[in-house]
């Protein structure tokens, strides 16, 4: 009996951890929603870091093709979601 009941344990494990990812992958809607206007910008106040608006630190335009190894962005969802 005992080794029946660890034979379900078992398989009960086995299939909750092959489905997990089913269950997280939960679609949700779009959050873009419209075409991207590149002539409309909103400038964030307060998401400039000090150093970053001095101007020894600034060295000018970069090379188009530069790759950034690490960027963050936060952005605040909005309340509907």
């Amino acid at each position: 009996m005992r080794c029946r009941s660890t034979f379900i344990a078992a398989l009960a494990f086995i299939a909750l951890a092959t489905t997990a990812h089913l269950r997280a992958q939960t679609p949700s809607r779009p959050q873009v929603t419209e075409a991207i206007d590149e002539t409309k910008f909103a400038t964030l106040a307060g998401n400039t870091t000090p150093a970053a608006s001095l101007k020894a630190n600034d060295r000018g335009p970069v090379a188009d093709d530069l790759r950034l190894d690490h960027i963050l962005i936060l952005l605040k969802r909005d309340p509907q979601t």
